[in-house]
């Protein structure tokens, strides 16, 4: 009898409710305030970067682009467009290639320059910093006709006082897209994946291996 009333309570509460009004006195922006900054010297993107003393040194990175005149087309004149694809005068035009350049933004100037060192054109690797030096690893190059890529097996190590450039050959595991970092004179890898697009099929792994300055030597794991 009590859970019977208590529903017919219940019931009759809500019968009872009326309409809600909201209302609000914030004055919202419509939109959302930016600052633009200067742009990069050369546009890439996947490129490896880190951030010391004030500057971003960016290296290397996919410049890929490609141009779909078809699919332009659609946008604005789809007769004309399937006019040319009919009579096969649509034209694609794609171009694959990396970046070799370093290019350096100075935060507090708001200033891009770029340097006259050339690294090896790679995309999809990792920057790390030690003491005074970028060591460039990981990513993969591209061949000249734009058709294949492959794995980066160089370690470059670039010394920003000097300008000089060393090339280390001792990467036993060549991937792209993995995690580092550097802690008590050593680089800690950790590959998540060393598969690239369209080569030759890689077995996944999973592991660690460490590159120690003082000796220059790989310890795997």
């Amino acid at each position: 009898m009590v859970r019977k009333c208590q529903q017919m309570c219940l019931l009759i509460d809500l019968q009872k409710l009326e309409e809600v009004n909201l209302s609000y006195s914030r004055n919202l922006k419509k939109t959302i305030s930016y600052k633009a900054l200067s742009s990069m010297k050369n546009p890439t993107h996947s490129f490896g970067s880190l951030l010391k003393d004030g500057k971003i040194y960016v290296v290397g990175g996919d410049t890929s682009f490609e141009l779909n005149e078809f699919k332009k087309l659609m946008e604005y004149d789809p007769d004309r467009a399937l006019q040319k694809m009919m009579n096969g005068t649509a034209r694609n035009y794609s171009n694959y290639s990396y970046s070799g350049n370093l290019q350096t933004y100075d935060i507090k100037n708001d200033v891009w320059t770029k340097s006259k060192s050339k690294f090896r054109k790679r995309a999809y690797h990792n920057l790390n910093s030690y003491t005074n030096k970028i060591v460039v690893l990981g990513g993969k190059n591209i061949s000249a006709n734009g058709k294949f890529e492959y794995l980066d097996a160089k370690i470059e190590v670039f010394d920003l006082a000097k300008d000089t450039l060393l090339i280390d050959n001792t990467n036993p595991h060549q991937t792209v897209d993995f995690a580092s970092f550097t802690y008590n004179d050593t680089i800690y890898f950790h590959i998540s994946s060393n598969t690239p697009r369209c080569t030759y099929p890689i077995k996944s792994k999973r592991s660690y291996f460490i590159f120690d300055f003082p000796r220059l030597e790989i310890y795997i794991y």
